[in-house]
């Protein structure tokens, strides 16, 4: 499910030296069988408009927490990059 795009505010981080935007993806599986089985949502973050020479940046990100809408991966992705 492709979540849409979204312009990262990286001033909290102090990392980027340009302005950032990311497409963001969403899946959610079942990984296991029986009791053993969890739920998982796997969030890609890519970045789209890298500057001329630059590898674009592809995050994946593997949590048991739930992201239905842009903000809710945003805020899951925003806790990966200050932790």
């Amino acid at each position: 499910m492709e979540l849409g795009d979204e312009r990262l505010n990286l001033r909290r981080v102090k990392l980027a030296a340009h302005p950032v935007r990311q497409q963001i993806r969403m899946v959610r599986v079942r990984l296991g069988q029986g009791k053993g089985e969890v739920q998982v949502t796997c969030i890609e973050a890519r970045e789209i408009g890298t500057p001329r020479g630059q590898k674009p940046v592809c995050s994946r990100l593997l949590t048991n927490r739930g992201a239905h809408a842009l903000d809710a991966a945003s805020e899951l992705i925003g806790w990966c990059s200050v932790r």
